[in-house]
């Protein structure tokens, strides 16, 4: 009797533990799988909540910040008025002594600023060269004055010929980006 006694134990004992492997140890695995993808839920609800919360104020600053682009994109100037930019950068030359020989904003620049509509909402740019002969102090008064002004960009390159004579005049050119917009007028 003790002897089926023990079979009896050795049995309970083994099916105990093949009840805990195969039923009780996968679904305690189960349940802390499902509360870990809860949790994980739970915090992106929060997230999504707090984003819900934040949406208004952003759309607010969206629209002041489109508001805003608009009124700066309003302040650019049409195609129409490039030559008055052409006309303040050659007065300016003139202004510091120096004689304008020419001014070019490349063909196929202008042929994109004409196809382009006027409403896209982006600034334009427009690369100029401006080549002039003077003194070298005028040229450098004058590179001065176009970088202080508000449509300068950079410059793309600059070129100087000449000797080292102060008093011969030399042939320089200038290329910046300008920002196709607001032509201030010097004061007079």
């Amino acid at each position: 009797m003790s002897r089926r006694m023990g079979i009896y134990a050795v049995g309970a004992v083994v099916i105990i533990g093949l009840w805990f492997l195969l039923l009780y140890a996968p679904l305690v695995k189960k349940h802390e799988q499902v509360r870990a993808d809860t949790m994980a839920a739970e915090a992106q609800l929060a997230d999504f909540a707090k984003t819900m919360e934040e949406l208004p104020e952003f759309l607010a600053t969206s629209q002041n910040l489109d508001a805003f682009k608009r009124e700066l994109n309003a302040a650019l100037f049409t195609r129409r008025d490039i030559l008055a930019l052409i006309s303040r950068i050659s007065r300016d030359a003139v202004d510091n002594g120096l004689t304008v020989t020419e001014i070019t904003p490349p063909v196929m620049e202008l042929l994109q600023l004409s196809e382009a509509p006027v409403e896209s909402g982006e600034p334009r740019f427009l690369n100029i060269t401006v080549s002039v002969t003077g003194h070298y102090t005028q040229f450098g008064k004058y590179v001065s004055q176009i970088e202080a002004t508000p449509y300068f960009r950079g410059i793309n390159t600059c070129r100087i010929d000449g000797t080292r004579e102060r008093s011969t005049k030399l042939t320089a050119s200038v290329g910046f980006k300008a920002l196709i917009g607001n032509v201030q007028e010097a004061p007079a």
